[in-house]
């Protein structure tokens, strides 16, 4: 991001193919992708003064990386990037931070901001680890966690709900799901 005449404007992205990929490491995809963005923005690397690294979900030693500002080191921005924080609010942890950054420029506090999101999800987790993560994410670990309460469970229990109070079918609901994979496709 970068200010211009007062406004904020995204100005250069990056990314990377997303898939298995158990050669390339965290850091070589989240430095890629910061270095394609800088490319694309068009700006030299040292007008960056904060780097906001998005949360990493897929394993907890390239979260602490992302916070301990390995990607400034990577980056070589450690003369110029004056702040580095992270954000992470689940699934708006995106949009977060682009307001932040927003916010950042708006006031003078930064003129170019560096928001890196960057995870490893298919290749850091087994599925079964990916799978207990997300059912269990949000949850209180004291109160829910130990009866077997999931996010999964909790929609099922909203779904049943909603189907009884409006008499929807189990077909009517999967056809929902239906359409939105032909869509996609």
């Amino acid at each position: 991001m970068n200010s211009i005449r007062g406004k904020v404007a995204i100005v250069g992205i990056g990314e990377v193919p997303t898939g298995l990929f158990p050669d390339r490491s965290f850091v070589k995809a989240a430095t890629d992708v910061s270095v394609m963005a800088i490319q694309d923005a068009g700006i030299p690397k040292k007008e960056i003064d904060t780097v906001i690294p998005i949360g990493v979900v897929g394993n907890p030693l390239d979260n602490n990386n992302m916070i301990c500002s390995l990607i400034i080191e990577e980056l070589g921005l450690g003369k110029t990037a004056k702040n580095n924080f992270q954000i992470m609010s689940g699934g708006s942890s995106s949009s977060n931070s682009l307001k932040v950054a927003s916010s950042l420029i708006i006031a003078g506090l930064s003129k170019a901001v560096l928001v890196v999101h960057c995870d490893r999800m298919g290749t850091a987790l087994s599925l079964e680890a990916a799978i207990s993560a997300f059912a269990k994410s949000s949850l209180s670990q004291e109160y829910e966690m130990p009866y077997g309460w999931s996010q999964l469970g909790m929609a099922a229990m909203q779904q049943r709900r909603f189907m009884y109070e409006t008499g929807t079918t189990e077909r009517q609901i999967a056809s929902v799901v239906e359409s939105l994979r032909k869509w996609a496709m």
